[in-house]
């Protein structure tokens, strides 16, 4: 029971009583609830105002919510506020939604004031349309363009009922496939991610984009998907190009395939980022055939240049149709040799030696390294490791009176500063 039930009419006997007890004098404001939803099956709801101090409360309830109208059982009503007052009594405010007033879809918010004399407070007002779903699609086109291979989209609930949605395609479209292709989203906010994609393989290259539509049909409404891809006219295998080491010529095959169903005018170009034209290639100006593949030959050329990487790129165009692929390629050019490659002892009875000799192409001295492969025991080397300068001619000798008559072969393993060369050995006993 509040205090306000407890205190006396007063009078001066009274009101030192109540001092003696502590009963407030001052009111004080209690509202209660604080937040109201309303919607569906809901359409008013109440909250009351109490005096929970002492004396007279004197109080407004105003809000400016076009949805909802307010009402009490006490004091007076202009407009959108209430005025009363009570001292130990209730006062109940009915909150009634007005419907034709709400957005069709969605949550809508507001606030009610209930001021006093005694401090101020705020109910938080929540209203929806009755329940019915409403389909939302992010997106109405994709374009997946000459690469591009997976998209999506995403399909939300913005009604208040459950959404339930198939999707579908013409079978014709064989080059797309969309998942999933049916689903239930139960409330307003859920959503579903769709996934689209779209496969190059086997389809022939066109002037005109390949378009389909992916049609979603739902009890919250319609909505579609305008989906379109293209298809390269050509394509180039291997998809870049590495040379290896090599401080002379080396070639490599690129392989252009023709997409289409006619003939292709290309044009190739070679370029180098750094030391020069050290790359080319067989034809600058080929025509694709309709049906086979183009060969095409880059030769890479390493004489004059310093030691280190370089890398350059092979552009094949098709400058009719505005389509173009870039071969990325590269290049290491070793500062340490080997020569000779390999080392053939024939057959032998004796010990026997040749040499090696090793050269530093560059200016700045090499650490270097020798490993023999573990299964010749009949292979020895006069240095394993050192510093190399300028040249250094190392001593490998066949030893074949430690393994039993036969045909012996081994690899001579160098590492330096940015790569490694091997050295063939063979020999008979």
């Amino acid at each position: 029971m509040s205090f306000t039930r407890h205190c006396a009419v007063w009078t001066a006997m009274g009101l030192a009583l109540a001092l003696l007890t502590g009963c407030p004098f001052t009111p004080q404001l209690s509202v209660s609830p604080l937040t109201i939803a309303l919607g569906g099956t809901a359409t008013s709801a109440n909250f009351r105002i109490e005096n929970s101090g002492g004396g007279t409360l004197n109080y407004t309830v105003s809000e400016n919510l076009p949805w909802i109208d307010i009402a009490t059982t006490s004091g007076s009503k202009a407009g959108g506020v209430v005025k009363g007052s009570i001292t130990t009594e209730v006062a109940f405010v009915q909150v009634v939604l007005n419907r034709s007033a709400l957005p069709a879809q969605g949550v809508v918010r507001g606030e009610i004031l209930v001021s006093s004399d005694a401090g101020n407070q705020t109910v938080i007002v929540s209203a929806t349309q009755s329940g019915e779903p409403l389909l939302q699609v992010s997106r109405t086109s994709i374009d997946f363009g000459l690469t591009d291979v997976t998209e999506q989209f995403t399909i939300t609930n913005g009604g208040n009922a459950q959404l339930e949605w198939t999707l579908a395609f013409p079978a014709t479209a064989t080059w797309l496939n969309v998942q999933p292709r049916t689903g239930v989203l139960a409330s307003l906010g859920k959503q579903t991610v769709v996934t689209v994609n779209v496969s190059r393989t086997g389809v022939a290259a066109m002037a005109d984009p390949y378009a389909s539509t992916v049609s979603i049909v739902s009890n919250g409404g319609n909505a579609s998907v305008a989906v379109s891809m293209k298809i390269p006219p050509f394509s180039v295998q291997p998809n870049s190009v590495d040379f290896g080491q090599t401080d002379g010529v080396k070639s490599k095959s690129l392989t252009v395939e023709n997409n289409g169903a006619l003939p292709v005018v290309l044009a190739v170009t070679a370029t180098t980022d750094s030391g020069g034209n050290w790359l080319a290639v067989n034809n600058s100006s080929p025509t694709l055939p309709a049906s086979g593949p183009l060969q095409l030959v880059a030769t890479a050329n390493a004489a004059g240049l310093a030691p280190g990487n370089y890398t350059g790129s092979i552009k094949v165009e098709a400058p009719a149709l505005a389509y173009s692929e870039v071969v990325p390629v590269s290049l290491f050019v070793p500062g340490f040799t080997v020569a000779p490659a390999t080392l053939a002892f024939g057959t032998i009875g004796d010990p026997a030696t040749l040499p090696l000799i090793l050269t530093n192409l560059g200016a700045t001295p090499i650490q270097w390294t020798a490993t023999i492969a573990a299964n010749a025991p009949w292979l020895s080397m006069s240095a394993t490791s050192g510093t190399l300068t300028s040249t250094q001619t190392i001593n490998v000798t066949a030893t074949p009176g430690t393994v039993a008559p036969g045909q012996y072969a081994a690899q001579i393993t160098f590492a330096f500063d940015g790569g490694q060369d091997t050295v063939d050995v063979s020999m008979s006993r």
